[in-house]
């Protein structure tokens, strides 16, 4: 009697289908509508390892727990390729390749594969740079199959000065190449900032060549070429002077002198004949 307690307790714990179900909805999984979309197909497939991994889900209900989840196309496609009641159980394995026949075809594959190997830094960050390799390195899982090969490939696709600082280090793996680059592109950009700073001479030359905000270099100097030994336009523009025939402002300098008390020529107020 005892010793078929531990049995019967261990049949007793033994999780249903059901339970797995019950258990795995509360964990909110992503649903799976089909469709052309590679991209969230293989993010569908990654989430629900992920969540089968935390669940320390048997392999027997794998299946029975992602096909739960198919809704739309996906879920049309399940009734067709499913195995019936007589045949072998479907293995969670022998689903995935079947829904990367379906929905991730092999010219996918290549294409996300070669756009993993062109990836450059060119004018991202270092962060940014890294997000996308992290994004694109699961479809050429052939290409950083061990730690040593994702290093090498994160190192070749760093800005060169960067690469050039990193060369020689060693890591033990890509997280401790990724935090030094991003060190030496923090220094890299504060000492630029800095001798922007305490270099007035160059920013003046910079933006000699430049013009303000980068514009035409040339900008505000055209009109100062062409009316180079010009006269301005508002004195072109006066009618010439009745007593001197030339344009000018103000009283004529050869005007004879008007008493402002007599009104009479030839004398000033102050030697007016009349009010002395």
């Amino acid at each position: 009697m005892l010793s078929q307690m531990p049995l019967s307790r261990a049949l007793a714990s033994k999780p249903t289908t059901m339970d797995m179900i019950c258990q795995f909805n509360k964990l909110k999984p992503p649903k799976f509508l089909g469709g052309a979309n590679t991209l969230r197909y293989e993010e569908w497939v990654r989430k629900l390892e992920n969540l089968f991994e935390i669940m320390e889900c048997p392999d027997r209900s794998k299946v029975a727990l992602a096909t739960y989840q198919f809704v739309g196309e996906a879920k049309y496609w399940w009734r067709m390729v499913k195995p019936l009641r007589e045949d072998a159980p479907m293995t969670w394995e022998r689903l995935k390749e079947l829904m990367d026949t379906k929905y991730y075809p092999r010219d996918a594959q290549r294409t996300k594969e070669q756009e993993f190997l062109s990836l450059k830094q060119e004018s991202l960050s270092v962060i940014e740079y890294a997000a996308k390799f992290n994004e694109l390195s699961r479809f050429a899982p052939h290409q950083v199959a061990t730690e040593e090969m994702k290093i090498d490939h994160f190192e070749e696709g760093l800005q060169g000065n960067i690469r050039s600082m990193i060369a020689g280090q060693t890591f033990e793996n890509i997280q401790e190449m990724y935090q030094c680059a991003v060190k030496i592109a923090r220094v890299l950009e504060e000492t630029e900032r800095e001798n922007r700073a305490t270099n007035p001479r160059k920013r003046k030359i910079e933006f000699g060549n430049r013009g303000p905000r980068g514009g035409n270099p040339n900008r505000f100097n055209v009109g100062r070429l062409q009316d180079k030994g010009k006269r301005p336009m508002a004195w072109q523009s006066r009618p010439p002077c009745r007593i001197c025939s030339r344009s000018h402002v103000g009283p004529c300098t050869l005007e004879p002198l008007q008493c402002y008390g007599c009104r009479e020529m030839g004398h000033e107020v102050n030697n007016c004949p009349k009010t002395t």
